[in-house]
């Protein structure tokens, strides 16, 4: 009874230790970003871009015509399939007047 009680106790402090660490390092974590935006760096974070969308819109402009294919203007540009749909999702938003054809 009394070693079961000692483990429980011990199981507590390092999920309390566990928890504690956890919240240091989101701390950590809101101060850097934080410290990022106010150097004004905060812009260039995370993932480049494969490429730059107008980029893109020229070179869709071929599927547009048929002179290719989308698989094949995926494959020249070297993207994948969600990539690909996701730059040609934000073609037909800014130009929603081509999406019919």
């Amino acid at each position: 009874m009394m070693l079961e009680t000692i483990n429980n106790m011990m199981l507590e402090l390092y999920a309390s230790m566990a928890q504690a660490e956890l919240e240091k390092k989101e701390k950590r974590q809101r101060e850097g970003i934080e410290a990022k935006k106010l150097r004004g760096e905060w812009d260039d974070y995370g993932r480049p871009s494969v490429m730059k969308q107008e980029t893109f819109d020229e070179n869709f402009q071929s599927v547009i015509s048929g002179k290719m294919t989308p698989t094949q203007l995926r494959k020249s540009l070297g993207m994948t399939h969600s990539t690909f749909y996701r730059y040609r999702k934000t073609f037909y938003e800014k130009y929603p007047e081509l999406s019919n054809t």
